[in-house]
């Protein structure tokens, strides 16, 4: 089995934008829909994580039951995906899983084209 190296990478990957590494400039996401949080407690807990929010540095991510923050938004940046991710929303559970389909979507290319450098 051969390994695959950067060069057989850069034709398998998505090709991403340039990332800002100016904070005033950088995405955040927010949405209050997650699951495993007691039904009497989901507004109070919407309450805290918005807070949460304001209290760190821009670039937050607050969905599928996942919060980050100081990182780029790279399902938002991704202009092609993020104008097919929201042609195509249904509910609101697409929304919060933008971050999960994007990185489904651009491991695809690289686990369809691995067995072409096996």
């Amino acid at each position: 089995m051969s390994k695959i190296n950067n060069k057989n990478l850069d034709k398998v990957l998505p090709v991403l934008p340039e990332i800002s590494l100016d904070f005033k400039k950088i995405m955040n996401f927010s949405t209050h829909t997650y699951w495993g949080i007691k039904e009497e407690d989901k507004e109070r807990f919407a309450k805290l994580m918005t807070e949460a929010q304001s209290l760190v540095e821009p670039g937050s991510f607050l969905g599928d039951n996942l919060f980050t923050w100081a990182r780029n938004n790279s399902p938002l940046e991704d202009v092609p995906f993020r104008n097919s991710w929201e042609a195509n929303l249904t509910n609101k559970a697409d929304e919060a899983i933008v971050w999960r389909r994007y990185i489904c979507l651009c491991r695809l290319p690289l686990l369809t084209s691995f067995r072409r450098f096996c």
